[in-house]
């Protein structure tokens, strides 16, 4: 049997292709996994990695009751895409992306002329574990 790993990868990769919260479905709704609805397992995967997302989600059957769709709304669209990036890079070893309200603290550090405000606040998120040294690495927008 795969390991949990080899099986998040394997549930992940097509999910992020195919839908990640870039497929809309509807007006203002947008897919994040799309899974078979008689597959207990990936229904049940599906439901786990969304359990404690910072971000509101539902899930539905389509139309035909073929599929059961997981997705957000507008408003919760950047959350959700910028915690399945964090998901995959998470998943797959390479350094997590950097959270937009991180990167604004970064900015801020940059562009103000009291920037300790800022960096307090980062050395405050690093220690709650929710920025890595990938922040600094990260390319200018």
């Amino acid at each position: 049997m795969p390991s949990s790993d080899d099986y998040l990868l394997k549930f992940l990769e097509p999910q992020m292709r195919d839908y990640g919260a870039n497929v809309e479905l509807d007006a203002g709704l947008w897919s994040l996994f799309v899974v078979p609805a008689g597959d207990s397992r990936a229904n049940s995967h599906a439901s786990s990695l969304l359990k404690n997302a910072p971000f509101v989600h539902d899930s539905g059957a389509s139309t035909d009751d073929q599929w059961t769709i997981y997705f957000v709304d507008t408003a919760n669209r950047l959350a959700a895409l910028e915690w399945l990036a964090d998901l995959g890079a998470v998943a797959t070893g390479r350094i997590r992306p950097v959270a937009s309200l991180h990167k604004a603290y970064f900015h801020d550090i940059i562009a103000t002329d009291k920037p300790h405000r800022a960096a307090q606040q980062l050395a405050e998120f690093h220690g709650r574990g929710e920025v890595t040294a990938g922040l600094i690495h990260e390319p200018a927008n």
